[in-house]
């Protein structure tokens, strides 16, 4: 459950996330053909200006909290930490913790109730809680969760995207976050909700996703939810024992939040951008108008095609566009679907294009901002050539060995001809065949395209959104794209 679905300009990505990798480098050990290691080296924390928060004047003397999240969010590990700070002031509290199968992600539940009279139920009623506090929201969204709200209640939202098992067996398939938010927002007061990326704040300040439960109560704490004294709540996290510097500011963190949304943006939890060149940078000329709505994706794929081989390259790439706009209309969504796959077809990653992407400058930009200055890195690599010739295991390098990817990455020029011994791999042919197979596709589309079958004909010109993976994955994928494609044309003719 570490590999992260990641949206990119590109289409959506996966990504190990690194927070919750149990790191037992057995992906070491798979097909997948090129990896980094590294050693890290000295990285600086971020410097948070933090303020002292007078606590809230609106603190109840009795309070029902529902936590909800998966396993690994730390939900029971803040139910423990409300319970022991209510102790500390001689209340009584009421708890119960439904971790179910947590260690496997599952959903965890606590129900945390600080009350005059602890003969009352352990469980929280529907429409009674007072703080609700969701470190999953998917999770959260669930009826028999969302039923403990009310308009009274006060809502934390970790808009953390945390993926589900189903969404890794199934990429194109992502829970949308935002109806998960619309969702929980619907049972609750809109004046009393808010919503903060958890993990991604973690992330930043302590490099660990670990904190977001301190967060997300440092949040409930100063909006009025918990029924104890800020000093009340520190001690129990000191008592904890775990991280103690951390988990106080991570709570100081949240309670500064609540005070002052405008903290957030302080902080950089921004996803990392990536630094494209535009295609005025080539000599190479657009020579047809371009609409405003595919402006911008179109320059970039032309670009990065340049560089990925040549003008000429790119130039295929543009006039296989021209050809479908000439058919289409706005909102241009047969031209937007050849722009992005006839694109991901066109740009498959050879041995030449890995060599290209990690010399480029964002890599190392990256590595130093997460694993610090002085981080020494090895190159571990199983191209499928050498799986061919039976060779089995990923052979490492060290960063001696940049001078050879930048060799490797200038003799793309051969990337087309007999030359190139990398194209020998059936990967690479069945690669190969896919564009000109995919430009056979988009002629036959054009020339049976009507409005009765535009639908279709989307469909199918999105269909390379299947070809992921890698060598027998990704061989796998293709095959089940073929079979797709006959059905699909089966339709259009």
């Amino acid at each position: 459950l570490s590999l992260f679905p990641i949206d990119t300009e590109f289409g959506r990505k996966t990504q190990v996330h690194q927070y919750t990798c149990n790191k037992d480098y057995t992906c070491l050990e798979g097909d997948c053909p090129s990896f980094l290691r590294i050693i890290p080296g000295e990285k600086e924390r971020p410097k948070i200006a933090t303020v002292n928060c007078d606590d809230p004047v609106n603190i109840k003397d009795e309070s029902s909290i529902y936590l909800v999240g998966i396993g690994g969010t730390g939900v029971v590990t803040a139910s423990q930490v409300l319970a022991t700070a209510a102790h500390l002031e001689n209340k009584k509290v009421v708890s119960l913790d439904q971790t179910g199968m947590s260690q496997k992600g599952g959903s965890v539940v606590s129900h945390v109730k600080i009350v005059n009279d602890s003969n009352c139920a352990v469980s929280i009623k529907s429409t009674s809680a007072d703080l609700y506090i969701a470190f999953d929201a998917i999770t959260a969204s669930e009826a028999k969760h969302l039923q403990k709200l009310s308009k009274d209640s006060i809502a934390i939202v970790s808009s953390s995207h945390i993926p589900t098992g189903y969404s890794i067996r199934k990429p194109g398939d992502l829970p949308d976050l935002d109806n998960c938010y619309e969702l929980i927002k619907s049972y609750a007061n809109e004046s009393t909700i808010c919503r903060f990326d958890l993990w991604k704040i973690s992330e930043y300040v302590f490099d660990t996703n670990m904190m977001g439960n301190m967060i997300g109560l440092g949040i409930g704490y100063q909006k009025g939810g918990i029924s104890v004294h800020s000093n009340s709540i520190m001690r129990a996290i000191e008592l904890n024992g775990v991280k103690i510097e951390d988990n106080l500011l991570a709570f100081q963190i949240g309670r500064q939040l609540a005070s002052d949304p405008s903290f957030i943006d302080t902080l950089d939890i921004s996803s990392n951008a990536m630094n494209l060149d535009p295609v005025e940078k080539t000599a190479l000329q657009i020579r047809f108008e371009i609409p405003d709505e595919i402006a911008d994706s179109l320059k970039l794929r032309v670009a990065e095609l340049c560089d990925y081989q040549n003008e000429a390259y790119a130039e295929e790439f543009l006039k296989t566009v021209e050809s479908v706009l000439e058919k289409d209309a706005k909102p241009y969504l047969l031209t937007k679907a050849v722009i992005q796959y006839h694109f991901k077809l066109m740009a498959y990653k050879d041995e030449f294009e890995v060599a290209r992407l990690h010399l480029k400058q964002e890599m190392d930009t990256e590595i130093i901002k997460r694993y610090g200055k002085g981080a020494k890195i090895k190159f571990v690599l199983h191209p499928p050539i050498l799986k061919a010739i039976g060779l089995k295991n990923k052979i490492n390098f060290g960063s001696w060995f940049r001078p050879f990817m930048g060799l490797l990455a200038n003799l793309k020029s051969i990337r087309n001809s007999p030359l190139n011994i990398f194209a020998y791999a059936e990967v690479r042919k069945e690669e190969r065949k896919l564009i000109d197979e995919y430009r056979s596709i988009i002629k036959i589309v054009l020339e049976k395209l009507s409005k009765e079958n535009y639908d279709t004909a989307l469909e199918l010109l999105s269909l390379p959104d299947l070809v992921r993976g890698y060598e027998d994955i990704k061989l796998k994928n293709i095959k089940k794209y073929r079979l797709e494609t006959e059905k699909l044309l089966a339709k259009i003719n």
